[in-house]
This record gives C-alpha cells, structure tokens and sequence, in this order.
C-alpha cells in the first residue's frame, strides 16, 4: 500500500468519527481544567504557607518541589495529568 492511500484511509476514518473525537477533546479539557488547576493552585498554595513568606523565587520553588512534602505532591499532581491523558487516549481510541 503507498503513503497516499494510507493518509486517504486516515482522512475517511477520521471524517466517519470527526463528532466523537471533537467532543472527546473539549471534555478531557475541562477535566484537565476542573480537577489539576486547583490542585496545581493548592500545591502553590503549599509552598508558600510553607515557606512563611509572601512570595516565592523560581528557585525556592525548585527547592520546595525536591523536598520530600513537594515531590510527594508534585508525583501526585504528575499522576493525575497522566491519567487524564491517558484516559484521553483511550477514549479517542475506542471512538475510532
């Protein structure tokens, strides 16, 4: 089989599922949104409690994040994109 045809049997196979892939992606999306953005804000707001002070350098955050509390939830923060991406994956995946 060429190149050609196999791009030609991509573009049809995506035309016949191009609803269930559009709508995939923008729900993936708001979770990203709805469950890492306060958790990524909550991680923040760790540090900076943490720290005692008002603000925080790049570098202090680079510490913060290489302390045993800081990687914790930074693995835990990595886990959770992860999964959602993954999750992504698959439904796109068996949508197809």
């Amino acid at each position: 089989m060429s190149l050609w045809a196999d791009v030609r049997s991509l573009f049809s196979r995506f035309a016949a599922n191009a609803w269930q892939f559009l709508a995939i992606h923008p729900v993936v999306n708001v979770l990203v949104i709805v469950l890492l953005a306060p958790a990524a804000a909550a991680f923040l707001g760790a540090a900076v409690t943490l720290s005692g002070q008002p603000a925080l350098s790049d570098e202090e955050l680079l510490f913060f994040i290489l302390s045993p509390l800081g990687l914790t939830l930074f693995i835990v923060l990595l886990s959770g994109f992860s999964i959602i991406v993954f999750l992504e994956f698959a439904a796109l995946i068996a949508a197809s």
